[in-house]
């Protein structure tokens, strides 16, 4: 089964996700590209930092994130993990890959650092 995958929030500086998974081996990738707004553009490299993690799966349940060939973290049971202050930087050009040997769901808060560039709407002002 494929992930159901709801943006929550997408600001400037800020884009969340919740990821559902109902089966076992469900995964899903969030490309930087997806981040961008339709009234940004994009310049130089996308960089993204993992700000938090919000997850719950069963007793045996495990989420874990990748980005790129980097292992983020491997997650289990419910909790809340806030990087807040410095970010998740590790792999922070590439995508975040989110897979679940269970059914489970997670939030993650994603944080964009550079490469997006918002609209000037300053212009004949």
């Amino acid at each position: 089964m494929a992930i159901q995958k709801t943006i929550l929030k997408n600001t400037r500086q800020a884009y969340v996700v919740h990821l559902y998974a109902s089966a076992a081996g469900d995964s899903s990738t969030i490309a930087l590209t997806e981040l961008v707004r339709s009234d940004e553009t994009t310049s130089g490299t996308l960089t993204v930092n993992i700000q938090s993690i919000l997850f719950a799966t069963n007793d045996t349940g495990v989420i874990t994130i990748t980005r790129g060939s980097s292992s983020v973290g491997i997650f289990n049971g419910c909790d809340y993990i806030d990087y807040s202050g410095f970010g998740m930087p590790i792999g922070s050009t590439t995508a975040v890959t989110v897979s679940f040997n269970s059914p489970g769901w997670c939030i993650v808060d994603l944080h964009k650092k550079a490469g997006y560039v918002e609209p000037n709407t300053n212009v004949g002002v």
